[in-house]
């Protein structure tokens, strides 16, 4: 049996070729794409953790006095179980630009230690209050203004330049860092930040509890505590999404991609035994056994697969090395220059190579050596199959399709992990359930309409008598577009739901393009007109501020701006963004006013000092807003307890300018608008600093497209795995038809009747096939999608019809073109006419 394997694999060379390169295509690129995930999540995963590679336990301070900070500083060094002590302590100041213009900025405590990770790129780092170091573009010898919240202003010189942190670059967030004794002479007053702790023991979780006295005590201002891993966990969840989802959702799309393969070296194994029919019949005839012959091919499914697998694993490697390469210059700010693959994952591939052939070998001469030795030796194609196989094929679709219904129940009760499972083992089942529907309906279908596509002509009789009466292969093509196509389709809408829910997240940092805030006195009624009369200006608001207080002490200041105010300058008015309605407190992310208020209440607190009730929403956005009719009635009260008749009460502080500019959201940082706003308030006398918001939802854009490269490349791989398959199938189909090709052109058929006959079948099989997978791969993908990503609403099968034509166009036309140019080349090195 080994010399008969051997000889089918030399002197059918050609059958076989193919079927090699379906195997080929389908390790390389699946050791490529494994690779390159491997070496975005080690990547990514050691960005996010660089910050604390030395660190074992981080407490998370509010906004509290410096002295308490202190305090706590010095408690947690002298427990026994810690090694060292870091604070990076934080603060905000306006960094001086051009006369009267400052850009908001935030310092950052810098301490030459055991635990400072950050590389310095230029100089060196700041050793007092006449120092500080930078991430961004200052140059090293310049000398800076700063004026420090609530301080006077100090001048400081760029002594270094470090590198970013994992989500300062991701967000392109620029850093001011300080000495310890520049950040006390600047922020006496108050301190807050992140306190880096170092175990002496090796168990992190072990110096959290040993630190755990500190949360016991609720009037000291910590807002966290946790190990290192867990915090650059939640940081990664800040700025990409949970990794954990995103790369166990890369990981089921390389599964899916692997399926695709698979399914294309089935179905051509499925063909090929078909075309081996009369071999087999003869050598039964002489004194073959089933077994031998079965033997036979699984020999040479093995001898196949090891060398087609051998030779596109490290292809596939090589693949993942010139992609890695080339990432930067696509705008992948992930490093991905050291391509790094496990060897074991060579093997791997391997072996599920080989396995996979032998598994579509068997099944496939099976079916044919069951079959009497007459039948099979009047066999002249691979036929249209048995009736018995294709109703099990339907009734494994249609209970497929069940089970994937059933299955969505099982979202209720799992965990995030599990739900990303659940939703893409549903998708993944609910598209087999389809193809195989697909496969087996559709050709039988076209077999059926044979005798009414008489009248229309030949060419259309043709068409569907060769693709009814040769249903296996006709399904195989149907099975094999429709995965092509769900999966495109799929990752397309999904892409969607993830681009969405991303740039939701990041819009919670501001909608508003453009704030200007007076520094150190409120902002002056002539600097807002000169803003209102800058050119490029489309609306400005300039709200009032309150003093919001809570029962137990808190305090915060509330911006007095209404829904409808909001809407003129807001980007997204989402109340949860920076919006009050009537009668509403909308706290910032960061309020100190949110531990003891809890969300959707309606509690009494004290705005001007006044008792007012309101209904409060934990907000997202940057700035606490509060209704301003809120704010006008507790003006009066004001007014009244005091004895002051309201119009001479002093008016309400205005601390900023909110504005809208003209033109999109997506504008570059420096538009002329922009610019010009920069230019009309260095040149006035007040001091302002100004913060926009085009370079962060421009970075959040990028982010978007670096998150979703890698499923767009999965895409790619699937429609080169498809198109293979279909290359294959078509070839084998050439090839097979050679005597019906002779019988035709010996009747008066032309080479362009062939053509246009063939044409037509790709039209009459692609089309139906790519239109039904865009449409489940759509539905399914953005289900999948919303559920994988946590959205907040997930709106259940839906498709975007632009992108399912398209799909369904390309590749249809696709098909074609890959079915005519195969029988063009098999056509001419077989010498036939066409």
């Amino acid at each position: 049996m080994l010399t008969l394997a051997l000889a089918q694999l030399r002197r059918r060379s050609a059958r076989y070729l193919s079927l090699f390169f379906a195997i080929f295509a389908a390790v390389a690129l699946t050791v490529a794409t494994a690779a390159i995930v491997t070496t975005l999540t080690t990547t990514v995963n050691g960005m996010f953790d660089r910050a604390y590679s030395e660190t074992d336990a981080v407490v998370t301070l509010g906004a509290g006095r410096s002295g308490t900070a202190q305090l706590i500083v010095e408690e947690i060094a002298a427990r026994d179980t810690v090694a060292d002590v870091a604070f990076d302590r934080q603060g905000s100041a306006a960094v001086e630009v051009d006369g009267s213009l400052f850009a908001s900025g935030t310092v950052q405590q810098i301490t030459d230690g055991p635990q400072q990770w950050r590389t310095v790129t230029e100089g060196r780092l700041p050793t007092g209050p006449g120092e500080i170091m930078t991430t961004g573009e200052r140059a090293v010898g310049e000398t800076i203004t700063l004026r420090p919240s609530g301080g006077e202003p100090v001048t400081a010189t760029v002594v270094g330049r470090a590198e970013r942190s994992a989500s300062e670059d991701l967000i392109g967030f620029d850093l001011w860092l300080a000495a310890p004794e520049a950040m006390s002479a600047w922020f006496p007053d108050t301190a807050r930040g992140e306190i880096r702790v170092a175990s002496a023991g090796p168990d992190p979780q072990a110096l959290v509890d040993d630190l755990g006295f500190l949360t016991a005590d609720a009037s000291l201002p910590i807002d966290g505590m946790e190990t290192a891993e867990a915090r650059a966990g939640a940081l990664a969840a800040d700025y990409l999404g949970d990794r954990s989802r995103y790369f166990l959702l890369l990981a089921a799309f390389l599964v899916v991609v692997a399926v695709v393969a698979a399914l294309v070296i089935f179905s051509s194994y499925l063909v090929i035994a078909g075309q081996r029919q009369r071999e087999y019949g003869l050598i039964r005839a002489v004194g073959g056994s089933s077994p031998q012959l079965t033997l036979s091919v699984l020999v040479e499914a093995v001898m196949l697969s090891l060398i087609a697998g051998g030779l596109g694993a490290p292809f596939g490697w090589w693949l993942a090395t010139l992609a890695g390469s080339g990432a930067s210059r696509l705008g992948v700010r992930v490093p991905l220059d050291e391509v790094t693959v496990d060897p074991a994952v060579f093997v791997l591939v391997i072996i599920g190579a080989v396995a996979l052939t032998v598994v579509s070998a068997w099944p496939a001469a099976r079916r044919v050596l069951k079959r009497p030795v007459v039948d099979s030796l009047n066999a002249s194609s691979a036929g249209g199959g048995s009736l018995l196989g294709s109703l099990v094929a339907l009734v494994a679709g249609i209970l497929l399709l069940i089970v994937a219904w059933a299955g969505r129940g099982l979202l209720d009760t799992a965990s995030p992990t599990g739900a990303i499972i659940v939703s893409v083992a549903t998708a993944g089942v609910a598209v087999l359930g389809v193809l195989l529907v697909a496969a087996v309906v559709w050709p039988a279908l076209l077999g059926l309409l044979t005798p009414l596509a008489a009248r229309l002509g030949p060419v259309v009789q043709l068409a569907t008598a060769f693709a009814g009466r040769q249903r296996m292969r006709s399904g195989a093509l149907v099975a094999i577009l429709v995965a092509g196509t769900a999966l495109v389709s799929a990752v397309l809408h999904g892409q969607d739901r993830v681009e969405s829910v991303i740039l939701e997240r990041t819009a919670s940092a501001g909608s508003v393009d453009v704030v200007v805030a007076g520094i150190g006195d409120p902002l002056a009624p002539e600097t807002a007109t000169l803003i209102r009369e800058t050119p490029g200006v489309a609306a400005v608001a300039v709200p009032e501020a309150v003093t919001v207080e809570g029962r137990e002490g808190d305090a915060d200041t509330a911006l007095a701006l209404s829904a409808g105010e909001a809407e003129t300058v807001m980007r997204d008015t989402h109340p949860v963004l920076g919006a009050a309605g009537p009668g509403e407190l909308v706290l910032a992310a960061d309020s100190p006013l949110r531990d003891e208020i809890v969300n959707g209440s309606v509690t009494t607190i004290e705005v001007l000092n006044q008792p007012i009730d309101v209904a409060v929403i934990h907000g997202q956005g940057p700035r606490t807003v509060i209704d301003p009719g809120v704010a006008d009635a507790a003006r009066r009260a004001a007014a009244t307890a005091n004895g002051i008749p309201l119009e001479m009460a002093p008016d309400l502080p205005t601390p900023v300018a909110m504005v809208r500019l003209e033109g999109p959201a997506l504008q570059p940082e420096d538009n002329p608008a922009l610019t010009g706003l920069r230019e009309t308030l260095a040149a006035q006398e007040q001091l302002v600093s100004v913060s926009e918001e085009f370079g962060a939802r421009t970075n959040a854009e990028e982010l978007v497209t670096r998150v979703l490269t890698l499923s767009t490349l999965m895409a790619v791989v699937a429609l080169l795995i498809a198109g293979v398959g279909v290359g294959n199938t078509v070839a084998l189909s050439v090839r097979d038809r050679s005597r019906e090709r002779t019988v035709l052109h010996s009747v008066g058929q032309t080479s362009d009747g062939a053509v246009a006959s063939l044409g037509l079948e790709m039209f009459l099989l692609t089309l139906p096939a790519a239109l039904v997978g865009s449409l489940a791969g759509g539905a399914l993908g953005g289900w999948a999608a919303d559920v994988s990503v946590a959205a907040a609403e997930v709106p259940g099968l839906a498709v975007t019809w632009t992108q399912v034509l398209t799909i369904t166009a390309v590749a249809t036309v696709g098909a074609i073109a890959i079915g005519l140019l195969t029988q063009l080349m098999v056509g001419r090195r077989r010498g036939t006419v066409l």
